[in-house]
């Protein structure tokens, strides 16, 4: 048994899934979740299962006896999806953020809003008091640029990047949820293989101590077979401590109590959608990292456009009732404007070209890296995934063929127990073998993870 294998599955789960909605998965980077209330594995009323077994650990407080343990469910990728994104606060904050910008795209590119003025003016300190006058105005700034124009399109453009953002923190949460599932639904297939094959061991060392009586075997070929199921054994051990550290971290990751977890149920290269991801190899675009790094490179364009639109400064026009202290009426009119000789505008101008030109260097530098890494570690899910075929299309159906035969030549008494048990036990060996291409694909997915939603494998 490979030891790394081991370690990889009782290690964290991958920091990193089928779409949030309840219908069938959509093509990956699709629209906003709409999460739906499911039965929960963390609340007691979320099924009859869970509300028997907090009656239980009820009723055992009350008498002060141990609290019983959560009934274990079997939950498939469907229902952990549901739950994590359910109890997911990112998402929340994601689709917060998208209507903040859709709140200040109503009133982008609208004039500001005019000002009313009430005054009094030179109003004496001592009588006679007369002489003073009654002011009532209203001024309006009116930009002489297309300003207006290009803060619609900024508001926009921040929109966009609120949604694209939005798309990467579902992705975010979505690929850390398959991961966690594929790491479970991994450990859960090794301690099953390792089980069998600690029992076939035992088998044999049965059948080898006998034949040792029977002076048919010497005792150090016995102690060696002793000694490999021993060492089974103990890899099974190890295996049951990483299904239930990974069976944790599925809990933490939806919301479930620790232990609450039962079977995971699924075929790993259908949890990690590697077939799915396909479509994004057609254009870097695709992929939700680089959609939102272009997205933060249109937003600085809008940026500069504004900027450079206010380089005219706007004009304030005031328009004022005035009654004199004499009981005449009459009015002011005029206009105002700044005058840019500081520079201030066109150095924010400047300034905001710039920041377009370190944006779009940086947009090019994430597709770069990315679409490299996306496409390298795709290529390690492929050879994984082709080796898996390999081992469920010929390795594993002709073993188990060799082991048909050896059955059925043990019930003629053809071949001994020991013969038909070697024939079981290469067929275990080869499904424990299996697994460890579960170990490069689960590594390999780690990769693939990073460059979709730009977290560290």
């Amino acid at each position: 048994m490979n030891r790394s294998l081991l370690l990889l599955l009782a290690a964290a789960p991958l920091a990193g899934c089928q779409s949030f909605d309840e219908a069938p998965p959509p093509a990956w980077g699709g629209g906003p979740p709409r999460p739906a209330p499911e039965p929960s594995l963390a609340e007691p009323d979320g099924s009859p299962a869970m509300a028997e077994a907090a009656a239980a650990t009820t009723a055992g407080a009350s008498a002060n006896a141990a609290p019983a343990a959560p009934a274990s469910l079997a939950l498939d990728l469907e229902q952990a999806l549901r739950l994590a994104a359910a109890r997911a606060p990112e998402l929340g904050a994601g689709q917060d953020l998208v209507h903040a910008a859709e709140a200040r795209r109503g009133a982008a590119g609208s004039l500001p809003d005019p000002e009313l003025s009430l005054g009094v003016e030179a109003v004496p300190f001592s009588s006679p008091r007369d002489g003073d006058e009654f002011l009532a105005g209203l001024s309006q700034e009116v930009p002489l640029s297309s300003a207006g124009a290009a803060s619609r399109g900024l508001a926009e453009s921040q929109r966009e990047l609120a949604e694209a953002r939005r798309e990467v923190l579902r992705l975010q949460l979505e690929t850390r949820v398959r991961g966690a599932f594929a790491q479970a639904l991994a450990a859960q297939e090794l301690v099953a293989g390792l089980d069998q094959r600690t029992r076939i061991g035992a088998r044999l060392v049965e059948i080898a101590a006998a034949r040792v009586e029977h002076g048919d075997l010497l005792p150090s070929a016995a102690r060696a077979l002793q000694a490999g199921v021993a060492a089974s054994a103990r890899a099974l051990q190890d295996a049951r401590v990483g299904e239930k550290a990974a069976k944790n971290n599925l809990s933490d990751l939806i919301g479930a109590v620790a232990g609450a977890i039962g079977p995971v149920e699924g075929e790993l290269s259908q949890v990690l959608a590697v077939g799915q991801m396909e479509a994004l190899l057609t254009g870097p675009a695709a992929l939700p990292v680089v959609s939102e790094a272009l997205a933060e490179a249109e937003l600085a364009r809008w940026r500069v456009e504004l900027a450079e639109a206010r380089t005219l400064p706007s004009v304030e026009l005031g328009l004022a009732y005035r009654r004199r202290g004499d009981g005449r009426d009459s009015f002011d009119a005029g206009l105002a404007f700044e005058l840019p000789i500081q520079g201030r505008r066109s150095a924010e101008a400047r300034a905001a070209r710039f920041e377009q030109s370190a944006a779009r260097q940086r947009a090019a530098a994430v597709e770069r890296d990315a679409v490299a890494a996306f496409r390298l570690a795709h290529a390690g899910c492929r050879n994984a995934l082709d080796w898996l075929a390999l081992y469920d299309q010929e390795l594993l159906p002709a073993a188990e063929a060799q082991l048909e035969v050896a059955e059925a030549r043990a019930a003629a008494g053809d071949l001994s127990r020991a013969g038909a048990l070697l024939a079981a036990e290469e067929v275990s060996r080869l499904r424990v073998d299996r697994l460890e291409v579960y170990a490069e694909l689960l590594s390999a997915w780690s990769e693939l993870r990073a460059a979709l939603v730009g977290e560290a494998p």
